[in-house]
């Protein structure tokens, strides 16, 4: 992740010491959502029985490098909210290089692994007719938090010298990630229950967790979190409205 040495002229100001562990908290709380959610069909597969489907076939080479670059993301994102609050300006500038690299490498690998997510499931014996209103909303979801994710470590990098900005703007960047992970979790400890509801509501909860802190420490939402909330929310909901579109699953029936 790129510097977030704070640039006095521009009224920007450390945090105190209540605000910088919140936003360690809310990594390690991402980081942990991440290492749950796929426990059982990434990380720890080998002791979980799998889904008819999930055979080891399915579980392809870019699946395992897109899993260990992302998992390497939100690991290192614990690391320079940590060293931000020990003040560690330097050793986290130098690990915002690889940062940047990480970013890159997530979104050049999520992009065969929702292109090819469709066909490895018909390759797994699932009926296209069948699926294809479900994975169209995920792969729709997905395409979108992807553009999400993308633009707003765009927007933190831009706005690196504003140690405020940018921390929130990466912050939001990688909740714009959780849904696939909290479905999992729901999906794979508590099938009975619906899973996408409950994960679409933990996602705006920790937009939400975003917002009281805001409120809590400045006393009003600031400009970061307003528009990376309302960048990951519209586009989780553009992703449900567009995949369940006639035309939105036309598109994903021609992956298949």
């Amino acid at each position: 992740m790129a510097d977030t040495v704070l640039d006095t002229a521009s009224g920007d100001v450390p945090d105190n010491p209540a605000g910088s562990r919140f936003f360690l908290y809310m990594s390690l709380t991402l980081l942990a959502l991440v290492l749950a959610g796929f426990s059982k069909t990434f990380y720890l597969r080998a002791f979980f029985e799998q889904a008819p489907f999930m055979t080891d076939a399915f579980m392809t080479r870019e699946l395992y490098i897109h899993g260990s670059v992302m998992t390497a993301w939100y690991v290192l994102l614990a690391v320079q909210t940590f060293l931000i609050g020990r003040r560690a300006y330097g050793l986290h500038k130098m690990m915002g290089v690889f940062g940047l690299g990480l970013a890159v490498a997530m979104i050049a690998t999520a992009i065969p692994v929702i292109t090819g997510f469709a066909p490895r499931l018909i390759a797994a014996g699932l009926e296209a007719e069948t699926v294809l209103p479900v994975i169209s909303v995920l792969i729709w979801f997905d395409i979108l938090a992807l553009v999400a994710f993308g633009l707003l470590v765009a927007l933190a990098i831009v706005f690196r010298q504003t140690g405020a900005a940018h921390k929130r703007l990466m912050m939001m960047a990688s909740i714009a990630f959780m849904l696939p992970a909290t479905f999992r979790i729901v999906n794979g400890f508590a099938p009975d229950l619906p899973a996408m509801p409950i994960a679409l509501i933990v996602s705006l909860l920790l937009l939400a967790a975003m917002a009281a802190h805001d409120l809590r420490s400045l006393g009003k939402l600031h400009p970061a979190t307003v528009s990376g909330g309302s960048m990951v929310a519209a586009l989780t909901a553009l992703g449900f409205v567009i995949g369940a579109s006639g035309a939105g699953q036309g598109f994903v029936a021609g992956m298949m």
